[in-house]
């Protein structure tokens, strides 16, 4: 995203953007639940990553961890609606009821995650150790949970759509953002540990 973020709306703008992309990737994931090919993707951090990056890459620091935080939180709502209305159109007759606790952990969640996203996010571009330590991050994030999937559930059938989601969306930030030497090699260096505590996070968020 080396150029994403030039002249993107910021403000309420860039808030409402926010709203909507996480709004679509909640639906998305409600979908995904009941699909047999993509259910991987609804359990995934990854989809909340690639959101978080999207909505706030480049924006100023504040604004883009309001923005990321709007829109996991939207995602959030989306998803969890998104299961009920289609859990009622597949089953006619039936009720599904929205989990009130599940609704406020992964709100907490959204909470947590979404300033550290926007933080990360809004300093890749930058010179120094922060760009290539953020791009690292993000990134550490993706493939911490590829390699934790591939191991814990794919170790003798091998991969899925969130493995492949995770690692392709990985080369994808690297690419858009590392783009120079010193920038790449920061990037790579910062990588291994960052892959580490993605990996650790994956652990920890997956007992819940």
């Amino acid at each position: 995203m080396a150029r994403f973020g030039r002249g993107r709306p910021s403000g309420p703008r860039a808030l409402v953007i926010a709203v909507l992309i996480g709004v679509a990737s909640g639906a998305f994931g409600a979908g995904a639940y009941y699909s047999d090919a993509l259910s991987p993707l609804a359990h995934t951090v990854g989809l909340w990553v690639v959101v978080g990056v999207a909505v706030s890459a480049r924006l100023p620091t504040r604004t883009a961890s309001t923005a990321a935080v709007v829109s996991l939180l939207a995602a959030v709502v989306a998803f969890e609606v998104g299961k009920t209305v289609i859990y009622v159109a597949r089953y006619p007759g039936t009720t599904y009821s929205m989990s009130a606790e599940t609704l406020a952990f992964w709100s907490v969640v959204a909470l947590m995650i979404g300033p550290i996203l926007g933080l990360a996010s809004s300093t890749m571009g930058r010179g120094g150790w922060k760009g290539p330590a953020s791009i690292a991050t993000i990134c550490g994030i993706l493939l911490g949970e590829a390699i934790w999937r591939q191991l814990n559930y794919n170790m003798f059938s091998g991969t899925d759509v969130a493995v492949v989601f995770d690692l392709v969306a990985a080369v994808v930030i690297i690419a858009l953002n590392a783009r120079t030497a010193g920038r790449l090699g920061g990037t790579l260096a910062s990588l291994v540990p960052a892959t580490a505590l993605g990996y650790a996070v994956t652990e920890v968020q997956k007992l819940f």
